[in-house]
């Protein structure tokens, strides 16, 4: 089952399924945001703020809308 990376909590694992196509995929393909790229969750804000992952000992923060791109395993 597929879900967007906005939905997953914190502390969590999983792996990147897919990055649906929008103005920012070259960049997030560029930081590592690939199918098959596995990630865990460190921080979500609050009130809609970034959302914060590590991915091959890479901390990346990501705004909300541009999370949304991204579908991952639940």
């Amino acid at each position: 089952m597929n879900c967007k990376l906005t939905d997953i909590k914190t502390n969590q694992s999983g792996t990147i399924k897919e990055v649906i196509d929008n103005p920012l995929i070259t960049k997030l393909f560029e930081f590592g945001l690939l199918p098959g790229a596995s990630f865990k969750v460190l921080n979500i804000a609050p009130f809609n703020g970034p959302i914060s992952i590590l991915i091959e000992d890479t901390r990346i923060a990501l705004r909300r809308k541009e999370a949304q791109f991204i579908l991952v395993d639940c």
